[in-house]
């Protein structure tokens, strides 16, 4: 079933799902992670992240983390810094986990932080 899973800023990951180090007290939204009729889902929801800005997402598979290093998706913030975003993948055989993080994008050379990364199990 479908797992809500707080969005933590900061928090490294394994491409297999490993945390690295603890989780950090705070949170900069949720995703919810599911699996339906053969496709993993993210429901990414961002909480205070910079205004007007476009982050990259990932949905990321495990024990594989085949697609570790592929941006899934987009989710852009309003004025407040909040943003949704739908991430869809087919489910790849043996797939036990997923977790989806979202990555600061650059523009015109200035790095953006990463506001965060959520795992969850429910992708079987």
């Amino acid at each position: 079933g479908a797992q809500k899973v707080p969005l933590s800023h900061q928090v490294d990951e394994f491409c297999s799902g490993g945390q690295i180090g603890p989780l950090p007290p705070e949170t900069n939204g949720f995703a919810v992670i599911h699996q339906v009729d053969g496709n993993v889902m993210a429901e990414v929801s961002l909480k205070g992240g910079l205004p007007n800005t476009t982050y990259n997402v990932r949905l990321i598979q495990t024990p594989s983390g085949s697609d570790c290093f592929v941006f899934d998706g987009t989710l852009t913030t309003n004025g407040q810094g909040n943003g949704n975003a739908h991430i869809e993948e087919p489910l790849l055989p043996g797939t036990t986990d997923a977790f989806a993080f979202s990555f600061g994008s650059s523009e015109a050379g200035q790095a953006r932080p990463n506001p965060g990364r959520a795992q969850g199990a429910g992708s079987r």
